[in-house]
Order: C-alpha cells, then sequence, then structure tokens
C-alpha cells in the first residue's frame, strides 16, 4: 500500500493504477489514473467532467457539494494530465463509449 501525502493511493506500488482525490462533486470524489500495457495512460473522470463542453468551459453542475474545490480539482488534474500524457475518458460522454472495444471484444 501507497499512500501519498496528498491522499493519493498507488494500488500496486508501480504507478500503473493509482487513485487520485479530486474533491468538489462529492466530498471524497476521486478519478482514477491507469497505465495499461497497449493502451497507454488514461484517467477515468468520475463526476469531475459530465461531458467535453464541461470540461472545456469549466462548468460545474449545480448539484456539486463544493464548486470551487470542483474548479481546483480540474485545474490539478489537467496539470496531471499533462504530466503524464494521459488520455482523459469521461465518463457521462456516450460517443467515446462507443469508440472503444466493449468486452468480450477488448482484450488488455
Amino acid at each position: 500500500m501507497s499512500v501519498s501525502s496528498e491522499g493519493e493511493y498507488d494500488v500496486f506500488g508501480d504507478g500503473r493504477v493509482r487513485i487520485i482525490p479530486a474533491p468538489g462533486h462529492t466530498p471524497g470524489h476521486q478519478i482514477l489514473f491507469v497505465n495499461l500495457e497497449q493502451t497507454g495512460p488514461i484517467v477515468l473522470s468520475g463526476d469531475l467532467y459530465h461531458y467535453q463542453l464541461s470540461r472545456q468551459k469549466r462548468t460545474v453542475p449545480g448539484y456539486n457539494v463544493d464548486a470551487e474545490a470542483t474548479l481546483a480539482s480540474m485545474e490539478r488534474v489537467e496539470k496531471f494530465l499533462e504530466e503524464t500524457g494521459a488520455e482523459l475518458w469521461i465518463q457521462h460522454e456516450v460517443g467515446r463509449f462507443e469508440q472503444v472495444a466493449q468486452a468480450p471484444a477488448y482484450n488488455e
């Protein structure tokens, strides 16, 4: 187990799968970073962004617990994406979901 001083959790201790705090939507909201052998680094956004447009415009839904914390999380995640070269997958974005292979066709 590897927990950083910022509350990040490295699941296997090798940096391949990391749970990263991104509070705002809810107090304990998190994103997931995975570095897959065939796909490369990916960040699953959770509810940080609901759609690509929310990301582009940095909009915060009215049902978030803390809009300021959400905006700060967005800023940190964008910096993290830049530093790692990870691709952001926005869970509510149906277009992205339709672009990737689904089980059982997916083989990573």
